[in-house]
């Protein structure tokens, strides 16, 4: 055996975490090559001096011969029971040692093990405090600059040291340099609490009430009135914080919904952690959690959370944004429809609000149809559509239609690509809805 498949086997003898039978076969085999190793040296010693006597013919000679060969004969065969004698007794201990440190290796496992557990136990608790911080200070903002900026400072602050930090700070860069912000001028963003965010159907129905916060306002634009369509198809109608819902006549879904925001008195409140059925309908009257599980339908709003997130303080605010969660505001909507395309409208239209520094007054619902597939006993509507009234400075009236298809398969709509496809004309809305708007007909397009 070579010298390098012998060190081989000393290794694997002396690897705790080899199985000890192994072990033990193998500290047997060395034992077994090393005394045929001595074994063999003394027989070649014996034959080396055999040789030299063999040159002397004497009787003296051949009796030393004799008994030289006879000592060899004697010592190899000494040689052998006192190493069997030594292997016994060397693999008798080898095993006791090999037993005291498996018993010793299991008991550092065992201390180890618990040691784990609460080490586990902590880096869980930190997890999910770290989780908290960021879901509560990214929730905080729906501007993607400024979700992006709160959230490589907590990344830089190294309070999110549970998560991989890297990867979030990469992806708070990149969401900057996208929306032109200048890493080397950022400032420290608003991390100061928040007021928690109402959670109760009570909480929020009473609390709309006690501050005194409507539904819908058709003179919301000044010099203009814009009343919420009267149509045979509408049911029930339903007011909130800032939007009103009227809903379909024969679904459990909303037919239409009409909102006014304010984006110079925006603020930005925490969501609330649930949806709500609205205690004034039935549950048949509806559409509620049942029908989004399982499958890739999200519950999507017909009014955004940030449309009506506004008010002249906080408080005021975080009601009206709650009460966006009512279902007879949340519409079945494909995950990448209302991640994409839907949300690239709400924020495109936002956002030209805060440029022209106006008011916004919108209406959006579904394309009710026949043909609308069925999923989970609820027909899902293919379409939807938003239209969104502004005046300018200048008291011009501003408007713009969207049109927007949904597929199951679908591809998510990028940020920043361009709207245009989706826009039609009041005449094609009006037609397609049967509503009337009530929109001049001098209006100019408010999203070109």
């Amino acid at each position: 055996m070579t010298n390098e498949a012998t060190d081989r086997i000393r290794t694997l003898v002396d690897d705790p975490q080899a199985p000890l039978e192994l072990r033990t076969a193998l500290a047997s085999k060395l034992l077994d090559m090393e005394l045929d190793r001595q074994r063999l040296d003394l027989e070649r010693e014996t034959s080396r001096a055999q040789s030299r006597l063999k040159k002397w013919s004497t009787p003296l000679a051949i009796a030393l011969t004799g008994v030289i060969t006879i000592s060899a004969t004697f010592a190899v065969d000494y040689f052998k029971a006192d190493q069997k004698a030594d292997q016994a007794l060397t693999l008798e201990q080898l095993k006791r040692q090999l037993d005291a440190r498996d018993a010793e290796l299991r008991s550092e496992l065992a201390l180890q093990a618990k040691e784990n557990e609460a080490s586990i136990a902590a880096e869980a608790a930190r997890r999910k405090f770290e989780y908290g911080l960021l879901e509560r200070e990214i929730g905080k903002y729906d501007n993607p600059a400024q979700r992006a900026q709160a959230l490589l400072f907590l990344t830089e602050a190294g309070l999110l040291e549970g998560l991989n930090t890297r990867k979030l700070a990469e992806w708070a860069e990149r969401s900057l340099r996208k929306e032109g912000v200048d890493l080397d001028d950022l400032q420290i963003p608003d991390l100061s609490p928040t007021a928690g965010a109402p959670e109760t159907v009570g909480d929020i129905l009473d609390g709309l009430k006690a501050r005194g916060i409507d539904g819908y306002r058709d003179d919301f634009l000044a010099g203009l009135s814009l009343p919420i369509p009267s149509h045979p198809s509408l049911g029930k109608r339903r007011d909130y914080g800032h939007f009103s819902v009227v809903m379909d006549a024969d679904r459990p879904i909303a037919r239409i919904a009409a909102w006014n925001t304010d984006m110079s008195l925006q603020q930005h409140g925490l969501r609330p952690r649930n949806y709500f059925l609205d205690p004034v309908l039935g549950e048949d009257e509806q559409t509620s959690a049942g029908v989004y599980r399982n499958n890739r339908l999200d519950r999507g709003h017909i009014v955004g959370r940030r449309s009506v997130t506004w008010g002249p303080d906080l408080g005021t605010a975080q009601l009206a944004g709650a009460s966006a969660f009512f279902y007879p505001n949340i519409s079945p909507q494909y995950d990448m429809f209302n991640r994409g395309l839907w949300l690239e409208i709400e924020n495109t239209v936002l956002q030209r609000a805060v440029d022209l520094g106006v008011r916004i007054t919108g209406f959006a619902g579904p394309v009710i149809a026949d043909s609308d597939k069925i999923v989970q006993g609820q027909r899902v509507p293919q379409k939807f559509w938003m239209l969104a009234v502004a005046v300018d400075e200048g008291g011009q009236t501003r408007a713009t239609a969207f049109l927007a298809p949904q597929k199951e398969d679908m591809a998510r709509f990028r940020r920043g690509e361009p709207l245009r496809p989706f826009i039609v004309t009041l005449d094609v809305l009006e037609t397609l809805t049967g509503f009337d708007f009530a929109v001049p007909a001098d209006a100019q397009l408010f999203i070109d």
